[in-house]
């Protein structure tokens, strides 16, 4: 598909385009939780999209389309004309991997706006996963798809893993009006000992008597169990959470945190229940490759930093991100665009090591988490034999 195939109907500036948006997300606009509405919707950081309409015969025409927002289930845009409630459409978004996703969906709705600006909503065939794209959050935003919850539809075997009662009692308060059976444990061994069980959904707090809540998450999803796992860490560190994301954490909640907020979590993953452990989602045939480029960049990241060599930690930064987005992995790829930043901005060494070093943290974090899932199976292997 070719440029000249692909007709611009909105005609509007850049800069149009953001006054336009502005004005309709004034007042809290696309991310504002609304009562009605089941999944939360957030604003894409990116402008234009691609629309493909497909009429009767299969023919398609190709339009360019504002993004308005997305959520699980669907997406609002802005195009220059009608179009008919119940029109198939294709709609492709660049992911934060690089690729270009195209998501058949179904007009719901469409409104004028002005001139010839129509607002169009759209209703995807099959949920999508809004963490795959480039959307906008502050740090007191939490990507989970669920808006409005109905307590009492929630059900399911939770385990809480905290030696701290009172961060019990918040997590237990919370789910109070639920149906979820609700397990307490102090330690990690317990909390693996329950992972064992096949729970639903674990909270986990970041400093358990035993281990810390990362290591427990490496452990787990070393024995090849993918229960989701949010850990809660009594800081405010988008940082930390970055690196238990990447560590195999589904999310991080930083406490004390609203209700509302673990109500929405426990929504998110009693109802999809993955089947995947989270954060590394590369074919295992190419995880050997990976893991080695990644050693290998932590080695030459800390010989940079060692000998502040800016020209050189930028260029190992830039090929790490372009590794990290070839190979799917999110957290690594964003630490490596803030480092890249940094570099780029000219801020002062010690803001660049830090950021560095949390790339670098990332990086250990995979290494020793494939360390650990090649150790186990060597056990399990070993087991076997000896049967």
């Amino acid at each position: 598909m070719s440029k000249s195939d692909i007709h611009d109907t909105l005609k509007l500036s850049s800069a149009e385009l953001d006054t336009l948006l502005a004005k309709m997300n004034a007042g809290g606009g696309a991310s504002k939780q609304h009562p009605k509405r089941g999944m939360w919707r957030w604003r894409l950081q990116t402008q234009r999209v691609v629309v493909t309409c497909v009429d009767e015969t299969g023919k398609q025409t190709h339009l360019v389309a504002a993004a308005r927002n997305i959520s699980a289930t669907g997406v609002g845009l802005l195009i220059g004309f009608f179009i008919h409630e119940g029109r198939s459409i294709i709609v492709t978004i660049r992911s934060v991997d690089g690729r270009a996703m195209m998501l058949p969906a179904k007009i719901k709705r469409c409104r004028h706006i002005e001139g010839r600006v129509h607002e169009i909503g759209a209703e995807f065939e099959t949920e999508i996963n809004p963490r795959d794209f480039f959307v906008c959050y502050d740090e007191d935003s939490y990507l989970f798809n669920q808006e409005c919850v109905n307590p009492e539809s929630l059900e399911g075997h939770v385990v809480i893993a905290t030696p701290t009662s009172f961060v019990r009692s918040v997590i237990t308060h919370a789910l109070e009006r639920t149906q979820i059976d609700i397990e307490c444990v102090s330690t990690g061994a317990r909390a693996l000992e329950a992972v064992s069980r096949r729970p639903d959904l674990i909270f986990a707090q970041s400093m358990l008597e035993d281990m810390t809540g990362l290591e427990f998450v490496l452990a787990a999803r070393a024995e090849g169990y993918s229960v989701p796992i949010i850990l809660l860490h009594d800081t405010k560190d988008q940082d930390e959470r970055m690196v238990a994301i990447g560590g195999g954490a589904n999310e991080m909640l930083f406490m004390p945190c609203p209700e509302g907020l673990i109500l929405r979590a426990a929504a998110d993953f009693l109802t999809s229940r993955p089947e995947v452990a989270a954060g590394f989602t590369i074919n295992q045939e190419l995880e050997s490759s990976f893991v080695n480029e990644v050693s290998t960049a932590a080695g030459f990241l800390s010989e940079m930093l060692q000998s502040k060599n800016s020209m050189q930690l930028i260029k190992i930064a830039q090929d790490l991100r372009h590794t990290a987005a070839a190979y799917g992995h999110r957290t690594l790829l964003m630490l490596c665009e803030r480092l890249i930043d940094r570099l780029s901005d000219h801020d002062k060494f010690d803001i660049v090591e830090r950021v560095a070093k949390q790339v670098i943290d990332a990086c250990m974090v995979i290494v020793g988490r494939s360390k650990s899932t090649t150790e186990s199976a060597d056990v399990g292997s070993s087991r076997k034999e000896a049967a």
